[in-house]
């Protein structure tokens, strides 16, 4: 299928109810929870498609009187047009696909492949915006448990911690559905106690050449906690850590690039940068794009 004509057949129709989920079935039956429609297009897998990347957090509710379903990252919400046949479920909030199979939940950090196209702004679900970013890929799921989304957050016990205070190394990786997280580790190494809050400042990316490029400013503010709870207050020779995050799944990978840094500098607020170095011939990949999380301890479960 031609792309102009996935993004010119976009479908917004009204709340549905499958017949069998009304309450029509027989007596002692469990009536099965009522789906409602969600903006689609015509694209379905096989046909062409973009590959620019979308990336953000499940969320839905009412918008004008109709359930809505979008992505929330970075303080905004984006509207969404999902492939033919998908539709959503309230209570607790799911998204399925046109075989009827839940493909993500209510909170869940979600990528997929498509690209940005105009829309009416006044469209139902648009959230009044301009343009909506039309899925034209399987959907990709980083599903954290309850406790790597919503950590208890404790006191600051002492004071800030310094850059020349910390020393840096790597953590662990983690692998699964496109999706590449690895840990940052600060160890304090002051000799004094001293607490880390908010996240890093920054990080920045440095090349085999030295060039230094910005890679993150700042944490998301629906970015997950990664089962990390902060603020991190650090005896000496305790650690922190941080996770920073990307995917596979955006045009510039699809066609081969790469954006490669042999070690990342972590900024530290007002205070300075902890370089992490990446082993030799096994530098990081940012050609995706970078997110990074708050830093923390992992929580106890």
């Amino acid at each position: 299928m031609k792309l102009a004509k996935v993004l010119s057949a976009t479908a917004i129709p009204p709340l549905l109810c499958v017949i069998a989920a009304c309450g029509a079935g027989r007596s002692g039956m469990a009536a099965t929870p009522p789906l409602d429609a969600v903006p689609t297009s015509a694209w379905r897998p096989g046909d062409a498609s973009l590959q620019a990347l979308v990336r953000g957090t499940l969320r839905g509710g009412d918008e004008r009187g109709t359930f809505c379903v979008w992505l929330a990252g970075g303080g905004r919400r984006a509207a969404v047009i999902w492939p033919a046949g998908y539709h959503a479920r309230r209570h607790p909030l799911e998204l399925l696909d046109a075989r009827g199979v839940v493909v993500a939940r209510g909170g869940d950090l979600i990528s997929a492949g498509g690209g940005e196209a105009p829309v009416r702004r006044g469209g139902a679900c648009m959230l009044g915006q301009r343009s909506a970013f039309f899925v034209m890929s399987d959907v990709s799921v980083t599903r954290l448990p309850a406790a790597a989304r919503v950590t208890r957050a404790s006191r600051a016990r002492y004071g800030p911690c310094t850059a020349a205070g910390l020393t840096g190394s790597l953590g662990v990786i983690g692998l699964g559905a496109g999706q590449y997280t690895r840990h940052l580790v600060v160890t304090n190494t002051s000799g004094r106690a001293c607490t880390l809050a908010g996240g890093p400042r920054e990080i920045t990316g440095v090349r085999r050449d030295g060039h230094r490029v910005r890679l993150a400013t700042g944490v998301p503010r629906d970015e997950p906690s990664y089962g990390l709870a902060g603020p991190a207050s650090l005896a000496p020779g305790q650690s922190a850590q941080a996770v920073i995050h990307t995917t596979t799944i955006c045009q510039r990978a699809s066609e081969g690039r790469v954006d490669d840094f042999i070690a990342l500098d972590v900024g530290i607020a007002h205070s300075g940068e902890v370089r992490i170095d990446f082993p030799p011939g096994q530098p990081y990949d940012a050609v995706c794009g970078v997110d990074v999380s708050a830093f923390g301890i992992p929580a106890r479960t």
